[in-house]
């Protein structure tokens, strides 16, 4: 049921791995704030997933199975949503039981659901990194009080610090905020599908419309190891060297957009560099040849004006970004129907 001061929020966990599963839905179903659905999209290939949520008789819960591929499953998981507000929350993370009823108090009084302008359109907290046995390893706070960050700070925040607002499952956010883009709209930044970085230009394309809102309580908990399957674990994903290459493309695409200024662009260099550093003799030739791109724009940046460099750009697209938009062209259309179809189921 949904109302002003009480809307629904749809939980969606797009689910894979099965060993931390319970704890991650025990915590979404013992929220304080009751007006939830909790949606589960499965595409673990054995029934493990399944067999713990027929262990609840939540009505809120439903279960779908899924054969997408992991980025497909979490992006579909998100349309899936009846409520005003969505909370991602991936399947080895939790949160705090407060979570969401102090998300939704923010919400209202930063006119998330409203059109006003200025509003919130992106919501996240404080969290904490634990181990696989749930051990406190770090706190993750970007202020030492609840505040707003506009898109242009925030921007700033991830070209010089990394990713300060975290996972998804620390963030909440407008429902219409997906109706206004495609899925992989959401993880696009001008003509660059930045599939390595997705939460990062998922939360530069959310500031569009509004600005963010930062809680300082931790009201989630990201599990971090070794050991496990995990997209921020190098040595179980296969593609980790999209995420590496990624911020490559971010800081390119960023100026392309608008977002930084030339002197910005040649200044994140020194990180790249950085970066390449550390994973050079991991990745090697592809990595390099990766980086040398890169590398020849910064050289050329600081000879150009503006509009050559734009052009230069325009010419010389990093090979990683041109591979990943070609690769996702099929899906992306799919999906802009898929995002059309949702409008009029949800309407």
């Amino acid at each position: 049921m949904q109302s002003h001061d009480n809307p629904l929020v749809s939980v969606t966990i797009p689910s894979y791995k099965a060993a931390h599963f319970d704890l991650c839905l025990q915590s979404a179903i013992r929220q304080t704030y009751r007006n939830i659905e909790i949606l589960i999209s499965d595409n673990c290939p054995t029934d493990d997933i399944k067999n713990i949520v027929d262990r609840y008789g939540d009505d809120r819960v439903s279960y779908r199975r899924s054969n997408a591929s992991p980025l497909d499953n979490f992006l579909s998981s998100l349309f899936l949503g009846r409520g005003s507000l969505i909370k991602p929350l991936f399947d080895d993370d939790r949160l705090h039981e407060t979570c969401i009823e102090k998300m939704v108090s923010v919400a209202l009084q930063q006119g998330m659901l409203s059109q006003s302008n200025p509003r919130a359109t992106l919501i996240f907290s404080a969290s904490q990194v634990v181990d696989e046995n749930d051990l406190a390893l770090a706190e993750r706070r970007i202020a030492d009080r609840n505040c707003a960050i506009d898109q242009a700070a925030m921007v700033r925040k991830f070209i010089t610090l990394d990713n300060q607002v975290g996972e998804f499952s620390t963030v909440m956010f407008a429902r219409d905020e997906l109706i206004r883009m495609s899925a992989y709209g959401l993880i696009r930044i001008g003509d660059n599908v930045l599939k390595g970085l997705g939460d990062v230009v998922f939360f530069t394309n959310l500031l569009q419309q509004g600005y963010a809102y930062y809680l300082n309580d931790i009201l989630s908990f990201f599990r971090k190891s070794v050991t496990h399957s995990s997209n921020s674990n190098y040595q179980s994903n296969k593609d980790f060297i999209d995420e590496i290459v990624s911020w490559f493309d971010l800081y390119v695409s960023y100026y392309q957009e608008g977002l930084i200024s030339r002197d910005e662009l040649i200044a994140t260099e020194r990180r790249a560099t950085m970066t390449y550093n550390y994973w050079k003799d991991r990745y090697g030739s592809d990595l390099t040849c990766m980086f040398n791109q890169y590398l020849d724009i910064i050289h050329f940046a600081r000879n150009n004006t503006d509009d050559k460099l734009l052009a230069y750009v325009r010419q010389n697209v990093l090979p990683s970004a041109a591979m990943i938009a070609k690769s996702h062209s099929s899906t992306a259309m799919l999906w802009g129907t898929v995002k059309d179809l949702w409008r009029l189921l949800r309407s």
